[in-house]
């Protein structure tokens, strides 16, 4: 008898043979810049008591989208894998059930196109914000105070297409994504790719092509390595499984591309990976952008200046009661890192390197929280009974603490106290401006 209840407790906390895996008992969601946004959303929008909206000033990244031609090609290969995966004790049946009834959804026929989850994002994003700040959506559409721009992305335009319509409902005239204005291929505010390939490719290069190297070290080393082994284990290989082109990275993107659009499913392959591999790809690509967009490319942070001096432009003028009452951007990723890096957010005393995630557990940069599909970044102005203007600052719904010059932070702050700040970082134009001239919205 007491063998028989010994056997049962091993049954139901480990399998005798080895652990068994449940990864719906202990999921993990987060999937750095193509997490689903539902999951990391705040509730912080609001307006301070004895104050009124005078405008927002709101950059949004696009919706969920689908998966690239690239990542098809990857997921392609995971079609005949699927079919020799063995009876593992390490899998449940119905998580090998899964992963073998597995069908690529992807074609390059609907390469990076908006996503309907990322049509539902767009319109539950604009109700919150017409929610929170009514009265810039009281008036009909009127180009002159509610300033569109978006990126030439199909993606892009299509998300600020459903914003617009669901936020202005019959206050805006427009029948397609053709009607919205889209920014010039020379705009440093908002082109960012472009200018990062003109500008910022040859500082690059400078810094010895650093995310590459931290990457690639990162990739072969034991994080990485164990984690592979772990999944080989898992799926009843004799050998680990390789990160690069159909394999581990192929099963990643099914991953994250399937539960980002179908938000309340357990995708097939996210079965293969236990809460620790899920973070050590997310550490892997918060690197990635870290160096690329982030704090770990001095070169990269100067990105930001053009788009802060045109908030700064913007906020000068609802001091004045001038100018818009809406700026609307819509664009991609690298948009809203600026956006982050712009207001001194997210910034950590230690760098992300290729042999301290353990110790960056709890960074600040990490991009599933910052950067989902349908990111923002929301600036807001407020006049107040006391005759003292006051500013906010949200991402993803989420107020932001911003620091200022005398190293105080603030979340509902003085305007005066953020403008001495941005003048002072923008005081020089030609070098914010990359030689442009910035202007308002």
């Amino acid at each position: 008898m007491l063998v028989y209840r010994v056997l049962v407790f091993c049954a139901t906390i480990v399998n005798c043979f080895g652990e068994e895996h449940d990864f719906q008992n202990d999921p993990y969601w987060f999937f750095d810049s193509k997490t689903a946004y539902s999951f990391v959303r705040g509730k912080d929008l609001n307006i301070p008591e004895n104050c009124q909206i005078q405008q927002i000033f709101m950059l949004c990244r696009h919706g969920t989208r689908n998966a690239s031609k690239e990542d098809n090609k990857d997921m392609l290969q995971l079609i005949p894998l699927k079919n020799v995966i063995k009876n593992s004790d390490k899998l449940k049946a119905t998580d090998i059930r899964a992963i073998r009834n597995w069908k690529n959804e992807a074609n390059d026929d609907t390469d990076k196109d908006l996503h309907d989850q990322g049509r539902k994002d767009m319109k539950k994003l604009s109700s919150s914000i017409k929610e929170a700040f009514g009265d810039i959506f009281k008036e009909t559409f009127n180009p002159d105070i509610h300033k569109v721009l978006t990126s030439h992305e199909v993606r892009a335009r299509q998300s600020g297409y459903h914003f617009l319509k669901n936020a202005f409902g019959n206050k805006i005239h427009i029948t397609s994504i053709d009607d919205l204005p889209m920014f010039d291929e020379d705009d440093v505010t908002l082109n960012i790719d472009k200018l990062r390939t003109d500008r910022i490719s040859k500082g690059d290069k400078k810094t010895g092509n650093v995310p590459k190297t931290e990457m690639t070290t990162f990739k072969k080393g034991p994080e990485m390595l164990a984690t592979l082994e772990r999944i080989g284990e898992r799926i009843g290989l004799q050998s680990p499984i390789a990160f690069g082109r159909y394999q581990a990275k192929a099963m990643y993107e099914s991953c994250r591309h399937d539960k980002a659009s179908r938000i309340r499913s357990i995708p097939a392959w996210c079965r293969v990976f236990a809460k620790k591999d899920l973070q050590v790809f997310e550490y892997l690509n918060d690197m990635n952008w870290y160096y690329k967009f982030g704090w770990g490319n001095a070169e990269g942070i100067r990105l930001g200046c053009p788009l802060l001096t045109r908030l700064n432009l913007s906020f000068k003028q609802a001091a004045n009661e001038e100018g818009a009452r809406g700026v609307f951007y819509f664009g991609h990723r690298s948009n809203q890192f600026v956006a982050i890096t712009m207001l001194g957010l997210a910034r950590d005393d230690v760098p992300l390197k290729a042999d301290n995630m353990e110790m960056m557990a709890e960074r600040k940069w990490k991009t599933s929280h910052l950067n989902p599909f349908a990111a923002n970044t929301i600036a807001a102005f407020y006049k107040c009974k006391d005759n003292v203007d006051r500013v906010s600052f949200f991402v993803n719904e989420k107020i932001m603490p911003i620091e200022l010059d005398d190293n105080s932070t603030c979340t509902v702050c003085l305007w005066k106290n953020v403008e001495k700040k941005f003048d002072r970082i923008t005081a020089d134009k030609r070098e914010c401006g990359f030689g442009r001239i910035i202007t308002p919205p």
